[in-house]
């Protein structure tokens, strides 16, 4: 009995204590969300931002991996087609990432259409919803919400750090010295007695907040850590120090969109760093923004011409822009620093990007080389013998091609690309009975679909017709569908129009309409989302699938606006306008492709002028 009284008196204590912490909690949340506004109203009040007018017209665009991209993204081509034909001003905000569901789609809207406040919204969405497409969780959209959860742990990493050279005040009191002393052997305790001290003779000194800051935050109390920062720029809104630090508590958090006015603010009152001039480019490279993202960090290189994160900053952007030759330029002289300061591993992300600059430029002989040496130098892994085997293959040096790709294969068993590469290899070289157990071993991966509709063909081409048929009856109809399809323009790349012919007939005779019924339900999720903020949604097919495939997701579809990709295409060899065959019956687009998906849908935001 005895026993049982302890335990109910446990269980009470226990229960007193986690209602304590999560009041704590809740008022930290509170307090987190309330500087999240002043920090807003500051920004107003200092034009950190630059609000839409009446002449511009705000493009939200949710997608995928067909969506995703640099400059040559079609959402990007859209943006410089819109402001050469429109006669307004156009803003387009991709909201975008490789293997991006339905699911995911919504619930960047539901997050991000308040702050963006678009006037129209664009979507090309649904095929990832075949692999990873599940509605996201009570738990889950509470924990993403949580502003202590993202900017918590992002102020504990960025203040402890000491401050950046270039950043400090040359003439600190003997008391702040010995404060800072205190603070970095993590003397918490005595720094936070002298600051007080300090503050008591001197309220209005910002510095002695900014100290205080840091004190708190090594403390582990980031409310207050904010709150020293916020009187700080009170004081001083011209305060380097805090700026700066603002900026990395928010770029710790992945809030991008916060941090960049800070950096901004920063660089216009001392535009000789180089530092934060790295860090607002790393802001505007997480915020897709790569044309940004790259002329800052070239100005910070200008800066600093040995700042290995500028020349990193600079290779990067600069690949996903096609700017090559500057790319080199960086990759070159990042590989003879490397050299300098015996640094292997910037002497293998001299070599990568290097590589995938001259095999931008369609120049497999260096790029080769500098793969190669990648792979000598330590980057043994599976996607470098992926990637040099594939130009090997634009050499026609197809023994090397399928050396790296079995290498590849050999080191990752379940790298499926690897996998496609040495099956196609072993394909073409008439290997059958090599590539049957590869393609096979493809299924349930990216590549599914097109290694089916190769597989298809191989028993064809080899004479096993029972085993074509055979496979095509195991196929449920939309299954069919795709790899007939898939068969039928593989055999058009081969010039075999007989072929190409009859699978297409094939796959005219099983179409039908198919409904994933969690894309239909979020695309309807996403109308009424926009439907109660009158923003008209504009739905673009993918390429060469008809429309209908696509209108019947909507029960009541008067206020969406379809765009129809399936002829986009005609007249263009596959190579010129997809990059891969990753879905089939398409895949992902080239630049020329991702031009003529631009145009398409520009024509139809241009008639809502």
């Amino acid at each position: 009995m005895a026993n049982l009284v302890i335990r109910k008196s446990s269980l009470r204590r226990a229960g007193s204590i986690f209602f304590r912490i999560l009041l704590v909690l809740v008022l930290v949340e509170i307090g987190l969300r309330m500087s999240g506004l002043i920090h807003l109203k500051a920004q107003d009040k200092m034009t950190f931002s630059v609000p839409g007018g009446e002449d511009e017209v705000r493009v939200m665009v949710l997608g995928d991996s067909m969506t995703y991209g640099g400059l040559d993204s079609w959402p990007m081509q859209l943006n410089q087609i819109l402001d050469e034909k429109g006669k307004k001003k156009y803003r387009i905000f991709t909201k975008a990432e490789g293997g991006e569901t339905s699911t995911q789609a919504l619930v960047s809207l539901k997050r991000e259409i308040d702050s963006i406040d678009p006037d129209v919204v664009i979507t090309m969405l649904g095929i990832d919803d075949y692999w990873g497409g599940k509605e996201e969780g009570v738990v889950s959209r509470f924990f993403n919400s949580l502003r202590i959860v993202k900017v918590g742990k992002a102020a504990v990493g960025s203040i402890r750090n000491s401050l950046s050279s270039g950043l400090a005040d040359a003439s600190e009191q003997d008391a702040l010295e010995y404060a800072e002393q205190l603070i970095n052997e993590n003397d918490w305790e005595n720094a936070f007695r002298v600051l007080n001290e300090t503050r008591e003779n001197d309220p209005n000194n910002p510095a002695v907040y900014l100290y205080l800051s840091r004190v708190y935050s090594g403390r582990g109390d980031i409310q207050n850590s904010i709150a020293m920062l916020e009187e700080t720029l009170r004081i001083d809104p011209d305060n380097q120090q805090a700026l700066y630090f603002f900026g990395m508590i928010f770029q710790q958090a992945k809030e991008y969109g916060s941090a960049i006015p800070y950096f901004e603010r920063l660089i216009v009152l001392n535009n000789s760093l180089s530092r934060p001039m790295v860090d607002l480019g790393y802001a505007y490279f997480s915020q897709h923004d790569y044309k940004r993202s790259y002329e800052i960090y070239a100005k910070a290189l200008q800066l600093d011409p040995n700042s290995p994160d500028a020349l990193v900053g600079v290779m990067q952007t600069g690949t996903l822009l096609k700017k090559d030759e500057e790319v080199i330029a960086a990759g070159v002289h990042f590989e003879e620093l490397s050299r300098l300061k015996n640094n292997s591993d910037w002497e293998k992300i001299a070599y990568r990007f290097l590589a995938l600059a001259y095999e931008h430029l369609n120049d497999p002989w260096n790029s080769t080389y500098y793969y190669e040496k990648a792979i000598q130098n330590g980057l043994d892994v599976p996607v470098y013998h992926l990637q040099v085997g594939k130009e090997y293959l634009k050499m026609g040096n197809h023994a090397l091609a399928e050396k790296h790709f079995r290498r590849s294969v050999e080191q990752a068993p379940d790298f499926s690309e690897a996998r496609f590469y040495l099956a196609q290899s072993l394909e073409k070289n008439k290997n059958y009975g090599g590539a049957e157990p590869l393609f096979k071993s493809l299924m349930g991966t990216e590549q599914e679909n097109y290694a089916l509709s190769l597989l298809v063909m191989l028993y064809d081409d080899s004479g096993q017709e029972q085993k074509t048929k055979e496979l095509l009856q195991s196929l449920e109809r939309e299954k069919q569908i795709l790899v007939l399809r898939g068969a039928g323009m593989r055999y058009l790349e081969r010039d075999n129009q007989a072929k190409a012919g009859e699978y297409l007939s094939m796959m005219e005779k099983v179409q039908d309409s198919f409904i994933n019924p969690l894309t239909k339900k979020n695309y309807q999720e996403i109308q009424r989302v926009l439907d109660q903020r009158n923003i008209p949604l504009v739905a673009v097919q993918y390429p060469t699938l008809h429309v209908d495939g696509l209108k019947v997701m909507f029960d009541d579809s008067d206020n969406v606006i379809f765009v129809d990709s399936e002829n986009v295409f005609d007249g263009k060899g596959f190579e010129e306008v997809f990059r891969d065959h990753d879905f089939g019956t398409f895949g992902h687009l080239t630049p020329e492709g991702n031009r003529l998906v631009a145009e398409n849908v520009a024509q139809i935001i241009l008639d809502m002028e």
